[in-house]
Order: C-alpha cells, then sequence, then structure tokens
C-alpha cells in the first residue's frame, strides 16, 4: 500500500494524515517539538490539511464539515515564550505553547500577579499575537511538566482566562485540584497528576465557568485588540476594552477586574457602547442603560465585571507593537465609517482611513505612554 522507496518520515506523516481523512481530526499537539527537524513538521502539516479537506468532502452532513479552517498544528518546545521564530516561519506551526507565566519546575508556582500588573501583560500580549494571523500562543497556568498553581484561584481564573492569545486549562486549575501526597514535583514524580476532585468547590467552578462562558461567547476577548479604559485603582478595579472586526464578525467587550466586593461601580464603556444602550454584566446577567458614558453594575463578591451589548456600527482598531524603541508604524482598521480622526496624546486632528499607516513616538523619550484617541461618524451614530 505506501510502497517501499520513501524516508521514514513519508511512512510517518502519511499514516498519521490517514487519521485525520478518516476520523476528521481537526488538530494535533506536537510534543517535544524540538527533537524533529522541520521540514517533517512541514511535511505532516502539509499533509494533515488535505486530509482534512478530504474528510469534509467524505462526511458533508457531520459537525464540523462545513467549518472551513485548516487543520490546526501546536508545538511544545520546552522553555518557549512569546516570539515568532523558526517553528511558525520553518516549521508551519499555528502556535506554540507559552511557558511564561509558569514555566519553572514548582509545587505551587505563583501564577499570574494582581490586577496592577495586568495591562502590561495584556497589552503586549495583543499587540504581539493579535496583530499577526499567522501567529498564535498557547498559555497554560499549571501543567504536567511544571505544576499548580493554587494560589488565589479566584483571581487566576478571572486573568487567565482573560488573557489574549490562545489558553489551555490544565484540569483541575478551576476546582482546586490537589497534588499528590507525598510524591515530587518533577522528573520521575507524578504529584501533578492526582485524580480530577469531581464535586468539591462548586463556588470556585462556578467562578470559572461564567468567565469561561464569556471568552467562549466574545471571540474579542481572545483575539481582539486591547485598549486600557482606566489604569488600576483599589476603589474601581481595572477596566479595559476588546474589539475584534473581520469580514463576518464585529465583536466589542468591556471588562472591569479587580474591583473592590460588592461595591456599585460606574463603569466607563464611551468608546465601545453608546448612550441609552442597555448593556448586560455577563458575570451575574443584570443589565444598565448606559448614561454619560457609563453604566453602573455591582461587582460582585469577586470583583468582575464582564459587559457586552449591542454592537455599535463603527468598529474600529490599530495593529502595532505595544513596547517600541523610537518610533512605530500603526495601521488603522476602520469599518461602518468612510474614515476617522486622529489624535496622538491630544494633539492635532488628523484623518485616516481603513488600512492607511501612520507613525506614532518620534522623538518622544523612553517611557512615553502614546495614547491615540480615534473618533469616527456615519449616518447612525458617532
Amino acid at each position: 500500500k505506501y510502497g517501499s522507496s520513501g524516508r521514514v518520515n513519508d511512512y510517518l506523516t502519511t499514516w498519521l494524515a490517514e487519521w485525520v481523512e478518516e476520523y476528521g481530526v481537526d488538530g494535533c499537539r506536537c510534543d517535544t517539538a524540538k527533537h524533529v527537524e522541520m521540514d517533517s513538521w512541514v511535511k505532516l502539516k502539509n499533509k494533515c490539511v488535505a486530509a482534512l479537506k478530504k474528510w469534509r468532502q467524505n462526511n458533508p452532513s457531520a459537525e464540523g464539515a462545513n467549518w472551513d479552517e485548516d487543520f490546526w498544528m501546536t508545538g511544545e518546545h520546552w522553555g518557549h515564550g512569546l516570539g515568532k521564530d523558526g517553528y511558525f516561519t520553518s516549521g508551519a506551526f499555528d502556535s506554540m505553547i507559552n511557558f511564561s507565566i509558569t514555566g519553572s519546575v514548582s509545587a505551587n508556582p505563583g501564577g499570574l500577579g494582581g490586577p496592577e500588573t495586568m495591562e502590561g501583560m495584556y497589552s503586549k500580549y495583543a499587540a504581539d499575537i493579535n496583530s499577526d494571523p499567522n501567529y498564535n500562543m498557547l498559555t497554560y497556568l499549571s501543567s504536567h511538566d511544571t505544576g499548580l498553581v493554587r494560589q488565589n484561584l479566584y483571581w487566576q481564573g478571572t486573568a487567565f482566562q482573560l488573557l489574549p492569545g490562545g489558553i489551555q486549562i490544565f484540569y483541575g486549575d478551576e476546582t482546586a485540584r490537589p497534588l499528590v501526597s507525598g510524591v515530587s514535583v518533577g522528573g520521575d514524580g507524578h504529584a501533578v497528576r492526582s485524580d480530577m476532585n469531581f464535586g468539591q468547590n462548586a463556588d470556585l467552578l462556578a467562578h470559572w465557568q461564567k468567565v469561561g462562558k464569556f471568552r467562549a461567547n466574545h471571540v474579542a476577548v481572545g483575539a481582539g485588540s486591547h485598549s486600557m479604559i482606566s489604569a488600576y485603582n483599589s476603589s474601581t478595579g481595572y477596566t479595559f476594552s476588546r474589539s475584534y472586526m473581520d469580514d463576518n464578525v464585529t465583536d466589542s467587550v468591556v471588562c472591569c477586574i479587580g474591583a473592590p466586593a460588592n461595591t456599585q461601580i460606574a463603569v466607563d464603556v464611551s468608546s465601545v457602547f453608546g448612550n441609552g444602550k442597555t448593556v448586560t454584566n455577563e458575570y451575574d446577567g443584570t443589565t444598565a442603560v448606559v448614561t454619560n458614558g457609563k453604566a453602573t453594575f455591582n461587582s460582585g463578591k469577586q470583583g468582575v465585571i464582564l459587559i457586552s451589548g449591542p454592537q455599535s456600527t463603527i468598529s474600529m482598531s490599530l495593529k502595532g507593537a505595544y513596547g517600541f524603541y523610537d518610533s512605530e508604524t500603526v495601521t488603522a482598521a476602520i469599518r461602518g465609517a468612510d474614515y476617522a480622526m486622529v489624535s496622538v496624546n491630544g494633539g492635532a486632528e488628523f484623518r485616516v482611513t481603513n488600512g492607511q499607516t501612520f507613525e506614532i513616538g518620534a522623538g518622544l523619550p523612553v517611557d512615553t505612554m502614546i495614547e491615540v484617541t480615534m473618533t469616527a461618524t456615519n449616518s447612525v451614530e458617532t
């Protein structure tokens, strides 16, 4: 059936692709990717892409047969952090596992920092990952190689699930699954691979599910552009927006996290939702009418407000690096309006159209924060 003149990787990649063609498998994780040469990964990816298309043609009524995404390939290379490298450009990987948060072996690694630290991370991840359709990262808190993050899991469930880019939840992070008692972590130890603690910590699980459902319902959370609305303050929390648009989807949300518990918070939503619009806090299902650019919600026990609402007829975003030296060229994306008026750090406005680029940062001192404001109008709204 396979002949006898092929290379070893010809046979292996053909056999693996047969699983895709027969069963419709639409992606895989390649462990210890550094031990296989890049051309073999490319060969596997190309065969699996072709095999998935054939499965869809042969199974037109099956679930997933009408999807148009290609076969997805994620790689694992111990210690890999953010950054597009040869795995993407030469190995045809769609994403790599990100070890940046808890990449060291520890029985109880720390996970994400508090709300005062999240703006830098969210902005960097959104700018690095979501500005390039051919690059993604898959970030985790806990893993079988490192340890189990168990400090403040309510906060971890919030901050982690709102992280831009892909994420993976190691089983039991959402229920505080404990280590195996008396067994080492790392090396030959399997302390992190305890049985799932089903039925325990229901309140924690419900919190993770609420934030996770919000992420699942809104592509903007993981794939959108990120904009800080207000920096962290112990009285009002940390507020930001995410916006996503392509040829088929427009999605925008506003999130307030790290707020004091059970407090009425007037959240500034003016950059996303207009006055008079009814918006929903998807964390608890309550609604509010936007008044003077703000929507007031109770922050609840965990200090979390996740706001969605009717999408504007106008969508705008900027693509460019979050951090840079000297200057950066950014690209404007505009839908629903012919143009936008742009101001940089409160300066004179200038006009841009969809796809137009402009430069920011030239001549400014190092560590200067740059604020870009875009205003657009159509027949319905501004």
